[in-house]
């Protein structure tokens, strides 16, 4: 029996966390890929809206783009649909927004562009149309 290679042992600890999540959960933790097959945040698409709880305040940052110089404001919001999702709104939707947020807030946000995971957290980015509007809990 030949020994696996150090990706294939990486794979199937993997798919043994990711199975233990699933267990620990009752079923409710799912992948990237159990959210797409379902319909869910697919990278590349919009997504109409959004309600949740922030996590954490906005933190800003600057970044470089091709225009130039312009701020991200990123905070995590927490969702009965999606569970924890990273919201990054841009430049002066950003600086709207970060003034009346704070950790805790119960928000519902409108146009979002809907991005690659990171660390396995589901990313969403504003776009011009995005509203950021405060919610009773």
């Amino acid at each position: 029996m030949s020994e696996l290679s150090w990706e294939e042992k990486i794979e199937k600890e993997l798919a043994e966390i990711k199975n233990l999540l699933v267990a620990l959960s009752g079923g409710g933790f799912k992948t990237a890929a159990a959210k797409e097959e379902e319909g869910g945040l697919v990278p590349g698409k919009f997504l109409k809206e959004i309600t949740g709880s922030l996590i954490d305040a906005p933190k800003v940052r600057e970044v470089n783009t091709k225009n130039g110089p312009t701020d991200i404001y990123n905070f995590t919001l927490n969702t009965e649909e999606y569970g924890e999702v990273r919201i990054g709104l841009w430049d002066t939707i950003g600086k709207e927004a970060s003034r009346k947020l704070a950790a805790g807030y119960f928000v519902h946000i409108t146009s979002l562009s809907i991005r690659d995971e990171y660390d396995g957290i589901s990313q969403l980015s504003s776009t011009r149309n995005t509203k950021v509007t405060l919610e009773d809990s």
